[in-house]
């Protein structure tokens, strides 16, 4: 079977044909997302683990992560790639529907007070299915919506944890909607610009349980030279080669 090895300073993802690829969004999550102080993380729809590995890279010796993905594939691809690094003790995966995370009984060694839940969404409804029922469960995810992100963050962050997502600017405002109607504020949002003077297509958010005046901010990713901008490259200096 077809794999690709994605290299980065500190460990390498090997990604199975079947598997989601790693992405600029999930990056530029890992990166940015708070994480100090954090013991508890639940990665939704983990993929090759890549959120999981960098937030493994730079969270204490005790913080427990977890990987969940619904794609028996994925899962695998995950585990060995957690496998090959120096926090393997850090990393947990589990083969589960993120719609059954709500039900304890499907996994009694999740903690049910987490300090992160961390997601990049699928965004694919309206598309046609692959002909592959895996593939088109860890691609589509047809059933998993914002409400049911919502809920799960709703139920199981602690009152300090934190909920954070990347997902396109077009779609923000639906999710904090959904987010302020569950008790849930936003904190941080950082609007992503491919380049200066064209507009932002992905947002970076964090939403918590306390209220909070959000504190927004930009980042622009590359120069008029396609070179990334020197706040892209501080941003992802612990990650990219």
């Amino acid at each position: 079977m077809k794999s690709e090895v994605f290299r980065f300073k500190y460990f390498e993802l090997q990604i199975a044909e079947n598997v989601f690829p790693v992405t600029t969004d999930s990056v530029l999550l890992g990166a940015w997302v708070h994480c100090e102080g954090i013991e508890s993380v639940l990665d939704l729809g983990t993929g090759s683990g890549i959120l999981g590995l960098m937030l493994a890279q730079r969270s204490a010796d005790n913080c427990q992560i977890y990987g969940l993905d619904v794609h028996r594939e994925s899962v695998e691809c995950a585990k060995n790639n957690f496998l090959q690094t120096p926090w393997k003790t850090k990393l947990n995966v589990i083969h589960l529907s993120i719609l059954d995370i709500l039900i304890p009984q499907r996994h009694p060694f999740l903690p049910f007070s987490l300090d992160l839940i961390i997601c990049n969404p699928p965004y694919f409804k309206g598309q046609l299915n692959s002909e592959d029922i895996n593939v088109s469960r860890a691609k589509h995810q047809s059933q998993f919506d914002f409400n049911s992100l919502v809920k799960i963050a709703e139920q199981l962050l602690s009152e300090t944890g934190t909920l954070a997502v990347v997902l396109p600017h077009e779609l923000e405002y639906k999710l904090t909607s959904v987010c302020l109607k569950a008790g849930l504020t936003l904190k941080r949002m950082c609007k992503v610009y491919h380049r200066a003077n064209v507009a932002n297509s992905l947002c970076l958010c964090e939403y918590t349980k306390s209220q909070h005046k959000p504190e927004i901010s930009e980042i622009v990713l590359y120069d008029e030279n396609n070179q990334r901008t020197r706040e892209y490259a501080a941003l992802t200096k612990d990650y990219y080669l």
